[in-house]
Protein backbone atom coordinates (compact mmCIF):
# COMPACT_ATOMS: atom_id res chain seq x y z
CA UNK A 1 0.00 0.00 0.00
CA UNK A 2 1.30 3.47 -1.02
CA UNK A 3 -0.01 6.83 0.36
CA UNK A 4 -2.22 7.26 -2.45
CA UNK A 5 -3.96 4.32 -1.33
CA UNK A 6 -4.39 5.41 2.22
CA UNK A 7 -5.78 8.92 1.53
CA UNK A 8 -9.10 10.12 1.21
CA UNK A 9 -8.48 13.93 1.12
CA UNK A 10 -4.75 15.50 1.95
CA UNK A 11 -4.93 19.38 1.43
CA UNK A 12 -0.81 20.46 1.05
CA UNK A 13 0.30 22.83 3.35
CA UNK A 14 3.03 24.94 3.92
CA UNK A 15 6.10 22.52 5.03
CA UNK A 16 5.65 22.55 8.48
CA UNK A 17 8.57 22.78 11.29
CA UNK A 18 7.25 19.91 13.91
CA UNK A 19 10.67 18.84 14.33
CA UNK A 20 11.85 22.43 15.62
CA UNK A 21 9.88 21.28 18.54
CA UNK A 22 12.55 18.76 19.52
CA UNK A 23 15.04 19.29 22.42
CA UNK A 24 16.82 16.09 22.62
CA UNK A 25 17.19 13.46 19.38
CA UNK A 26 17.55 9.68 20.15
CA UNK A 27 20.94 8.22 19.73
CA UNK A 28 19.99 4.78 20.91
CA UNK A 29 23.25 3.25 21.43
CA UNK A 30 23.39 3.52 17.48
CA UNK A 31 27.26 5.40 17.99
CA UNK A 32 28.54 1.40 18.69
CA UNK A 33 25.85 -0.40 17.75
CA UNK A 34 23.86 -1.40 14.47
CA UNK A 35 20.29 -0.79 15.19
CA UNK A 36 19.54 2.57 13.48
CA UNK A 37 15.97 1.20 12.55
CA UNK A 38 15.13 0.84 16.17
CA UNK A 39 16.83 4.44 16.93
CA UNK A 40 14.53 5.34 13.91
CA UNK A 41 11.18 4.85 15.34
CA UNK A 42 12.58 6.10 19.02
CA UNK A 43 12.78 9.26 17.06
CA UNK A 44 9.53 9.49 15.87
CA UNK A 45 8.11 9.23 19.57
CA UNK A 46 10.16 11.74 20.47
CA UNK A 47 8.83 13.88 17.99
CA UNK A 48 4.89 13.31 18.17
CA UNK A 49 5.91 13.82 22.04
CA UNK A 50 7.43 16.40 21.97
CA UNK A 51 4.76 18.34 19.58
CA UNK A 52 2.12 16.93 22.02
CA UNK A 53 3.93 19.09 24.83
CA UNK A 54 4.74 15.86 26.38
CA UNK A 55 8.65 15.02 25.60
CA UNK A 56 9.00 11.08 26.09
CA UNK A 57 12.92 10.36 25.26
CA UNK A 58 13.66 6.71 24.71
CA UNK A 59 16.52 6.01 26.48
CA UNK A 60 19.28 3.68 24.60
CA UNK A 61 18.49 0.93 26.86
CA UNK A 62 14.78 0.62 25.82
CA UNK A 63 16.03 0.90 22.50
CA UNK A 64 18.36 -2.22 22.61
CA UNK A 65 16.07 -3.98 24.40
CA UNK A 66 13.47 -3.98 21.65
CA UNK A 67 16.20 -4.62 18.89
CA UNK A 68 16.85 -7.78 21.75
CA UNK A 69 13.30 -9.24 21.21
CA UNK A 70 12.66 -8.41 17.29
CA UNK A 71 15.82 -9.12 16.12
CA UNK A 72 17.53 -10.98 19.02
CA UNK A 73 20.66 -8.44 19.69
CA UNK A 74 22.75 -9.60 21.93
CA UNK A 75 24.91 -7.15 24.04
CA UNK A 76 28.92 -8.07 22.74
CA UNK A 77 27.81 -10.31 19.76
CA UNK A 78 27.50 -8.52 16.05
CA UNK A 79 24.37 -6.55 15.74
CA UNK A 80 23.56 -7.93 12.10
CA UNK A 81 20.46 -4.51 11.92
CA UNK A 82 17.06 -4.74 11.10
CA UNK A 83 14.90 -3.53 7.71
CA UNK A 84 12.45 -1.02 8.28
CA UNK A 85 9.69 -2.52 6.35
CA UNK A 86 9.79 -6.00 8.18
CA UNK A 87 10.33 -3.85 11.81
CA UNK A 88 7.52 -1.38 11.51
CA UNK A 89 5.73 -5.05 10.99
CA UNK A 90 6.68 -6.37 13.49
CA UNK A 91 5.83 -3.07 15.89
CA UNK A 92 2.42 -2.94 13.96
CA UNK A 93 1.35 -6.50 15.14
CA UNK A 94 2.81 -6.35 18.55
CA UNK A 95 3.50 -3.00 19.84
CA UNK A 96 6.74 -1.73 21.65
CA UNK A 97 8.07 -4.41 24.01
CA UNK A 98 6.73 -3.76 27.66
CA UNK A 99 3.65 -1.83 26.01
CA UNK A 100 1.60 -3.24 23.53
CA UNK A 101 -0.67 -0.68 23.11
CA UNK A 102 2.26 1.91 21.65
CA UNK A 103 1.64 0.43 17.75
CA UNK A 104 1.47 2.55 14.78
CA UNK A 105 -2.35 2.86 13.58
CA UNK A 106 -0.75 2.00 10.20
CA UNK A 107 2.27 2.46 7.79
CA UNK A 108 2.49 2.18 4.12
CA UNK A 109 5.32 3.45 1.90
CA UNK A 110 5.93 7.28 0.67
CA UNK A 111 6.94 7.88 -2.90
CA UNK A 112 9.45 10.73 -3.10
CA UNK A 113 7.16 13.53 -4.48
CA UNK A 114 4.88 12.64 -1.36
CA UNK A 115 7.48 13.50 1.02
CA UNK A 116 6.58 16.96 1.53
CA UNK A 117 2.77 15.76 2.13
CA UNK A 118 3.64 12.71 4.33
CA UNK A 119 5.44 14.88 6.60
CA UNK A 120 2.55 16.86 7.35
CA UNK A 121 0.40 14.59 7.74
CA UNK A 122 2.12 12.88 10.36
CA UNK A 123 4.84 14.78 11.46
CA UNK A 124 8.24 12.26 10.53
CA UNK A 125 8.62 9.75 7.74
CA UNK A 126 10.51 6.90 8.69
CA UNK A 127 13.36 6.01 6.23
CA UNK A 128 16.41 3.95 4.72
CA UNK A 129 19.33 5.48 2.29
CA UNK A 130 22.55 4.06 1.34
CA UNK A 131 25.36 6.14 2.68
CA UNK A 132 28.27 7.15 0.43
CA UNK A 133 31.88 7.22 2.03
CA UNK A 134 33.78 10.00 3.13
CA UNK A 135 36.56 11.05 0.79
CA UNK A 136 39.14 11.07 3.21
CA UNK A 137 40.27 7.48 3.44
CA UNK A 138 38.80 7.42 7.21
CA UNK A 139 36.42 4.52 5.91
CA UNK A 140 33.25 6.97 7.89
CA UNK A 141 30.34 7.79 6.33
CA UNK A 142 27.91 11.13 6.77
CA UNK A 143 25.25 13.46 5.47
CA UNK A 144 27.54 16.56 4.85
CA UNK A 145 28.81 18.32 1.83
CA UNK A 146 26.73 16.12 -0.30
CA UNK A 147 27.91 17.72 -3.27
CA UNK A 148 31.58 15.81 -3.33
CA UNK A 149 29.55 12.51 -2.68
CA UNK A 150 26.77 13.89 -4.95
CA UNK A 151 27.90 10.88 -7.46
CA UNK A 152 29.61 8.25 -5.27
CA UNK A 153 28.49 5.10 -4.82
CA UNK A 154 26.41 4.21 -1.74
CA UNK A 155 28.24 1.69 0.34
CA UNK A 156 25.99 1.34 4.11
CA UNK A 157 22.14 0.83 4.88
CA UNK A 158 21.07 3.45 7.15
CA UNK A 159 17.68 4.56 8.90
CA UNK A 160 16.82 7.66 9.07
CA UNK A 161 14.02 9.46 10.40
CA UNK A 162 12.66 12.76 7.54
CA UNK A 163 11.29 15.33 9.43
CA UNK A 164 11.29 17.96 6.41
CA UNK A 165 11.16 17.83 2.99
CA UNK A 166 10.71 20.90 0.37
CA UNK A 167 12.01 22.48 -2.67
CA UNK A 168 15.32 23.01 -0.93
CA UNK A 169 15.89 19.36 0.17
CA UNK A 170 15.45 16.94 3.27
CA UNK A 171 16.08 17.51 6.95
CA UNK A 172 16.81 14.19 8.35
CA UNK A 173 17.67 12.84 12.12
CA UNK A 174 20.44 10.72 12.47
CA UNK A 175 22.82 10.11 15.23
CA UNK A 176 20.89 12.59 17.86
CA UNK A 177 21.16 15.64 15.21
CA UNK A 178 19.46 17.04 12.30
CA UNK A 179 20.75 17.39 8.82
CA UNK A 180 20.06 18.83 5.79
CA UNK A 181 20.75 16.96 2.22
CA UNK A 182 20.00 18.55 -1.18
CA UNK A 183 17.31 17.05 -3.16
CA UNK A 184 19.81 15.49 -5.08
CA UNK A 185 21.60 13.88 -2.28
CA UNK A 186 18.41 11.75 -1.36
CA UNK A 187 17.68 10.36 -5.12
CA UNK A 188 21.14 9.09 -4.94
CA UNK A 189 20.89 7.51 -2.17
CA UNK A 190 17.86 7.43 -0.57
CA UNK A 191 15.55 3.86 -0.90
CA UNK A 192 12.23 3.86 0.81
CA UNK A 193 10.19 6.48 2.98
CA UNK A 194 7.09 5.52 4.78
CA UNK A 195 4.69 7.08 6.63
CA UNK A 196 3.49 5.75 10.13
CA UNK A 197 0.45 6.97 12.00
CA UNK A 198 1.77 7.10 15.33
CA UNK A 199 -1.32 6.13 17.84
CA UNK A 200 -0.34 9.43 20.10
CA UNK A 201 -0.40 11.93 16.58
CA UNK A 202 -3.36 14.02 15.34
CA UNK A 203 -4.00 14.25 11.75
CA UNK A 204 -3.84 18.11 10.78
CA UNK A 205 -7.58 19.08 9.91
CA UNK A 206 -8.91 18.70 6.79
CA UNK A 207 -6.80 14.88 6.03
CA UNK A 208 -8.85 11.60 6.05
CA UNK A 209 -7.39 8.05 5.51
CA UNK A 210 -9.75 5.24 4.53
CA UNK A 211 -9.40 2.45 6.94
CA UNK A 212 -6.02 0.73 6.83
CA UNK A 213 -5.77 -2.74 6.02
CA UNK A 214 -2.77 -4.92 6.23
Amino acid sequence: MTLDDWLKTAPLKPYQNYWREVKQWVMGGNDTHNDCSFVTLGNLEELVTSVNGNPQTMMDAEILHFDAVENGFVEGKIDRGEFLPKLLDYWQKNGWPGDPMLKPLGWCTVKPYQLDMAVHIFGAVPSWCMLPEKDDDSGDYDFRNDAVYSHAEGKHAHSVTIVGAGPDGIDLVSWAGIYHVSTLWWNNYGRESFAVWHPEWKLPAGVELYEFKE
